[in-house]
């Protein structure tokens, strides 16, 4: 076997054995941080289920410390309260979501392209991070109440002025026919994303006379041409849609 390739094999047990190491301790057993940021993380994806599903108010700390075999009690070693659990579950993905938009925003194409692009980003968010989503429909009345939590609103009035902007300008741009009431506009495919990606989420795609399933690529492009025909001048509601320069524009944010 050539030299350099009997290095690269050395150099990947060593690495290899350096995360064990970092894990676990010489003599191979779990190290305590390890343990503690393993069982956060299980705490964390555990809550964002129980409160997608039964609501933050509705979900005791009880329930979530049964689900993770932990006593009540010690759930606290991990987490002060409940409400530090719905924090660092929200945070995080709320600044990316708000990077996200600001940056589609930037990118040098035109308000149709940025829609699309803006859509599909979402439509893919919903899809796979249901929980965040869910979270943050339902528990609405509760992050209104709560000053602590008025980041939530705050990130997502920016959203909104983000994509007014993008509406905005299509109208003046002459891409979008003018007139579009966008506070309407913008909450209706906000709603027609979220149920749509709830209803591929459920997997409740089978019926007696219609295709076996639907892919992901089938259901975005089938909204995408429904919000279009929404805001598109009529002279443009048959030309063809940018998917795929859009999905290429998609990586860069």
């Amino acid at each position: 076997m050539p030299s350099n390739v009997s290095q690269r094999q050395n150099n990947k047990l060593e690495s290899d054995e350096s995360v064990r190491t970092a894990r676990t301790g010489i003599r191979g057993r779990p190290r305590a941080d390890a343990l503690t940021s393993d069982r956060r993380s299980q705490i964390l994806k555990v809550s964002a289920r129980l409160f997608a599903e039964y609501g933050f108010e509705n979900t005791s700390v009880r329930q979530i410390a049964d689900e993770v075999n932990l006593l009540a009690g010690s759930l606290y070693h991990h987490f002060a309260t409940k409400e530090d659990i719905l924090h660092e579950i929200l945070q995080e993905p709320l600044r990316r979501i708000v990077e996200d938009n600001i940056a589609i925003t930037k990118l040098q194409v035109d308000a149709e392209h940025k829609l699309i692009i803006n859509t599909i980003t979402r439509f893919r968010r919903h899809v796979y991070d249901g929980h965040f989503d869910s979270i943050i429909l339902n528990d609405g009345n509760f992050f209104r109440r709560r000053a602590d939590f008025a980041y939530v609103q705050k990130a997502k009035q920016r959203v909104f002025d983000l994509l007014e902007t993008i509406l905005k300008d299509g109208m003046v741009a002459g891409l979008f026919h003018p007139g579009i009431d966008t506070y309407l506009m913008i909450g209706t495919i906000a709603r027609i994303l979220a149920s749509a990606a709830a209803w591929f989420r459920s997997g409740d795609i089978y019926t007696s006379d219609k295709p076996a399933s639907y892919s992901f690529d089938r259901v975005l492009d089938f909204h995408l041409d429904c919000i279009l025909r929404m805001i598109r001048t009529p002279s443009r509601l048959n030309e063809p849609i940018p998917r795929e320069a859009c999905e290429r524009l998609a990586l860069l944010v």
